[in-house]
């Protein structure tokens, strides 16, 4: 499924390595056509000079222009039909040439009376020599991501240049209404890359018509093989190709076909709709709205069904589940910073383990791990039971904060890794927003957990000195833990993001400020005769005047050089603080002003994410809890009750959908 995908960046970067080649073969192209008699008799088409060159020497018509062309193919692409039919009937075979090599590789007569759309030609083209419908326009012009990307065969390019008729008359002559490129995008997924609805729906029907398809009775259903559910090498159907991508009216488009009214009455009606390459599924494959959430198309989730939808989820499980889980984490943060702030400070437990045998070793050992705080005095004893027990209720509190972040840990790491079985572990860490702070920081923290428990465990002294920055790690993968909660909140959603958009903002601020502190230490460095050393302390008093944390005159004293650095702490507090300190305001400032605009739309994306990757985790019995139900079944489907209001129903009538 990635291979199509990597594929078409592949081709698509070629194209852009290429362009000043194309460039002077082109201006090549331009100078022969006008200097070469062969070539300017085919740009003029003046049969009186053609003519007679080709009968003095046939072989001119096997000729590559600057791009890979023929005369043939020229003379169809400068409109002389006429004279491209003159020389078509004294020489057949030239019917059946295509460009070579370069941008334009594989494109045929057939390709350009298409685009230019000449019904007529391509008609008299297509009687002539059938095999053209079969002739693939591969080159770099028509690669994926450029503008004549129309899917390669010249059914397609009907489909992606919005012919009706074209694609008509084409399927008449025998053109394979299921074709495909080589990406695997069949008619309508050319046209949803290209923005086409009437034209989507006129390729639907006239494949329905042709395979016999009942379009209301396939709707029912799961679609089966129809053409409008087949996938591409990146595994998109149509509806999920318009997702990924953001083509809105696309996306409306789809949705309003795949929509069943159930029964009206005046402006309301009661609407399905089938979820099946619409909803996140697990274990399906990616679905139309993971897409949406997951390229950032917050317009296209405002839309009303799929809000309806979300809404939905929301209702039915989200809310009810986030707000247990939030309670939970909020408990189990709790136990945690009692560890941290109760709990035992020495880690040095060897001695006291090794002093004792057997079972009892062990013992101590899984003690020191998970609960350290019951260790002292119980190792070496006689009566290590007595020692264990003789423990105040505050001390035991601790011990049972120490076993609830441990059985915790492991609770939420067996889930996870059922979650990475579910979705593969590719799909469990290209996630994004929320469920990305959910995945990355739960499974940080519980390995942190696990890797301080076994290092007390261990009891060896080579590694006591790490455990307090492991123990830090803890405290900072909670912290970031606790932003997937802050998201799923209406008033702090958006300020999450926002310190989240505002990181990219530091890191180009601090990529443009290394310039000025890398000048200004190196000037300073020569101003003050400073040696390697304290080159770095004044590489880091630079950095610091840009938020007035160093005092850039101390750097002047007891300079050899007094006036080149007085200059030079002018010129410092007049840059690193004003201007560059300022342009960092600034661009934060956008950014709040940006996401603050759009703090709804932020806030509904985010609480999608996070209603994700609570079913993600939802085990199959709490899958199949009735309370979970957004759906109703239909025919063995899932699909999507909606009641909708139409307030311009008596005052246009609806457009035919079948």
């Amino acid at each position: 499924m990635r291979t199509a995908r990597r594929q078409s960046l592949a081709s698509a970067q070629a194209t852009r390595n290429a362009t000043a080649e194309v460039a002077d073969a082109v201006a090549a192209q331009t100078e022969k056509a006008h200097q070469d008699p062969l070539w300017s008799a085919v740009m003029a088409g003046d049969e009186g000079k053609l003519l007679p060159l080709l009968r003095a020497n046939p072989a001119l018509l096997a000729e590559r222009g600057p791009v890979g062309e023929t005369p043939f193919l020229m003379l169809v692409l400068y409109g002389k039909v006429q004279l491209a039919k003159r020389v078509a009937g004294l020489y057949p075979e030239v019917v059946d040439g295509r460009y070579e090599g370069g941008e334009y590789h594989g494109e045929n007569a057939l390709h350009i009376a298409v685009v230019q759309k000449r019904i007529d030609v391509a008609r008299w083209l297509v009687r002539a020599e059938p095999e053209l419908l079969q002739h693939r326009a591969d080159g770099a012009f028509f690669a994926v991501g450029q503008p004549c990307n129309y899917g390669q065969v010249p059914l397609l390019f009907a489909a992606g240049t919005n012919q009706p008729e074209m694609f008509d008359m084409l399927v008449a002559e025998g053109a394979d209404p299921n074709a495909v490129d080589s990406f695997g995008n069949n008619a309508l997924h050319v046209c949803v890359e290209h923005d086409l609805p009437e034209m989507y729906v006129h390729v639907r029907q006239s494949w329905a018509r042709d395979a016999g398809v009942d379009l209301a009775q396939a709707a029912k259903s799961d679609g089966g093989d129809a053409l409008w559910k087949r996938t591409n090498g990146d595994g998109l159907t149509p509806l999920m190709l318009a997702a990924r991508d953001g083509h809105r009216e696309m996306f409306e488009a789809l949705i309003e076909l795949e929509a069943q009214v159930q029964w009206s009455y005046g402006p309301v009606s009661c609407v399905i709709l089938p979820l099946r390459e619409l909803d996140f599924i697990v274990g399906e494959p990616r679905g139309a709205i993971e897409w949406l959430v997951h390229n950032n198309h917050v317009e296209i989730l405002q839309t009303t069904r799929v809000r309806e939808l979300l809404d939905k989820k929301w209702a039915a499980f989200g809310q009810r589940l986030f707000m247990r889980k939030f309670r939970a984490t909020c408990v189990y943060l709790a136990a945690f910073v009692a560890t941290i702030v109760w709990g035992p400070r020495g880690y040095a437990t060897g001695p006291q383990c090794a002093a004792v045998e057997g079972l009892e070793r062990a013992l101590c050992y899984g003690v020191a791990g998970v609960a350290p705080t019951l260790l002292p005095g119980a190792w070496p004893s006689t009566n290590a039971t007595a020692a264990l027990l003789d423990h105040d209720a505050w001390q035991w509190a601790v011990v049972l904060a120490e076993f609830v972040v441990v059985a915790g840990a492991v609770t939420k790491f067996e889930r996870k890794v059922a979650e990475m079985r579910q979705e593969t572990l590719r799909g469990y860490l290209v996630v994004t927003g929320a469920a990305r702070i959910e995945n990355y920081a739960s499974v940080a923290f519980c390995l942190l957990v696990f890797t301080v428990a076994g290092a007390r465990a261990a009891s060896l002294p080579a590694l006591a000195s790490y455990i307090p920055a492991l123990r830090v790690l803890q405290c900072a993968a909670g912290a970031f833990y606790s932003l997937y909660f802050l998201l799923g909140f209406r008033l702090t959603g958006h300020f999450v993001v926002m310190l989240g958009r505002m990181l990219n903002d530091v890191y180009r601020f601090l990529a443009v400020s290394f310039v000025f502190v890398l000048f200004f230490s190196s000037a300073f460095a020569v101003s003050l005769d400073a040696g390697g050393g304290s080159f770095f302390e004044i590489m880091s008093a630079c950095m610091g005047t840009t938020f007035g944390a160093v005092d850039v005159v101390d750097m002047q004293k007891g300079s050899p050089n007094p006036l080149l650095s007085g200059v030079l702490v002018v010129v410092t507090t007049v840059t690193m603080p004003v201007l560059l300190g300022n342009v960092l305001v600034a661009m934060m400032s956008d950014t709040y002003t940006a996401i603050s605009e759009a703090a709804a739309g932020v806030w509904f994306q985010q609480r999608a994410r996070i209603s994700f990757s609570l079913e993600a985790e939802m085990r199959p019995e709490e899958r199949s809890d009735p309370r979970n139900k957004y759906w109703v079944d239909v025919g063995g489907q899932r699909f999507l009750q909606v009641m909708e209001v139409n307030r311009q129903h008596f005052r246009k009538r609806p457009l035919a959908k079948y």
